[in-house]
């Protein structure tokens, strides 16, 4: 972490445009920031946003002088900044991961309530119950959802936002439970394709998540229309934290006649059946996936490609200095977002 001591000595201040780092172009700098020991980057936004986080770390002790314009400044200043120890607090901060991600456990799977204008708010930490070991709301998390969605329909919100932002994914069957909530009709989710060591060939089947063992073979997932419906707008916010099934839930709601995906950026694109984990050290992993997600013309869905992947949203809420102030004063501006969608929708 840089020491703040001789930035502000210098003069920074809020909003500053960073112009150089350590003599290059503040862009060069960033596009040779190495994120070798940063969370996976399926995607070319995920890299840029593990590079900004990264720009600013060195072996402590470190100087890097700094080139910045303050707002309303003609000329520019510079700062030299020494790298102190931190114990890995900004990172922390910065993390888009959820808490599961980072090995803390939440309350509940679930929460939801109600906003002003009478809107339906429900954030899914994962799609996976609480382990039974865990201090927490046991409920199982399909059941806390449409009891959420349920809450809803009875009140009759003019609007419901589901919070998938740094959602850590589980069970691609559960997301399709989900959106039973949402779909009129049968709708098709996804072939599971997953590749059979034996042969090395990849072969569609159907997961039995209570025993493991593989089943149907040949056949997808599908969500089915349940019993209580919403067909009232939906939004769902999302962040590049949005992994593994998480973003099915994204892609189920943008899917939908009404519904929209709000966000700065879109979600992980790692839409992939997880697969083994090999434990290295310091405490890192390596994982890899084994099995793939077909859309019902058994193309790859949602995993990236040549950087590109991941649940978009409909429009990108634009970064601009104005926003980035907001977030830095702690301004969830994804969420005021979400809300103007949804009064745009009606």
């Amino acid at each position: 972490m840089k020491d703040g001591g001789p930035a502000a000595a210098a003069g920074v201040k809020l909003g500053a445009q960073i112009q150089k780092w350590d003599g290059k172009p503040v862009n060069t700098a960033l596009a040779q920031t190495s994120t070798a020991l940063s969370p996976p980057q399926p995607t070319n936004a995920r890299t840029v946003y593990e590079q900004l986080r990264f720009l600013v770390r060195s072996p402590v002790g470190t100087d890097s002088s700094v080139v910045f314009k303050n707002q309303g400044e003609s000329s520019s200043r510079t700062a030299t900044l020494k790298a102190v120890g931190d114990g890995m607090e900004t990172l922390a901060m910065t993390d888009s991961r959820s808490a599961l991600g980072k090995g803390e456990l939440p309350t509940a799977m679930v929460e939801q309530k109600t906003l002003p204008g009478n809107i339906g708010y429900v954030r899914v930490v994962a799609e996976i119950d609480m382990p039974q070991a865990a201090p927490g709301d046991h409920t199982p998390t399909l059941e806390l959802f449409r009891r959420a969605i349920n809450s809803f329909i009875d009140s009759k919100v003019s609007g419901i936002l589901v919070d998938v932002r740094s959602n850590s994914g589980g069970s691609d069957q559960m997301v399709a439970d989900f959106m039973s909530s949402f779909y009129k009709e049968k709708t098709f989710y996804e072939y599971a394709n997953f590749i059979v060591p034996v042969t090395g060939q990849f072969e569609i089947w159907k997961e039995d998540e209570k025993t493991g063992e593989y089943v149907s073979p040949g056949q997808g997932t599908y969500i089915q229309p349940g019993p209580k419906l919403y067909t009232g707008p939906v939004v769902a916010l999302v962040n590049n934290g949005c992994i593994s099934s998480g973003e099915g839930v994204a892609m189920g709601i943008k899917n939908l006649p009404k519904g929209r995906v709000v966000g700065f950026n879109g979600t992980n694109g790692s839409f992939g059946m997880a697969g083994d984990t090999v434990k290295m050290p310091a405490g890192y992993e390596v994982d890899w996936p084994f099995g793939q997600s077909l859309d019902k013309n058994k193309v790859v869905q949602i995993d990236s490609k040549g950087g590109k992947g991941g649940v978009l949203p409909n429009k990108n809420i634009p970064m601009t200095l104005d926003n980035a102030l907001k977030v830095a004063g702690g301004q969830d501006v994804v969420l005021d977002y979400g809300l103007k969608t949804l009064s745009q929708m009606h």
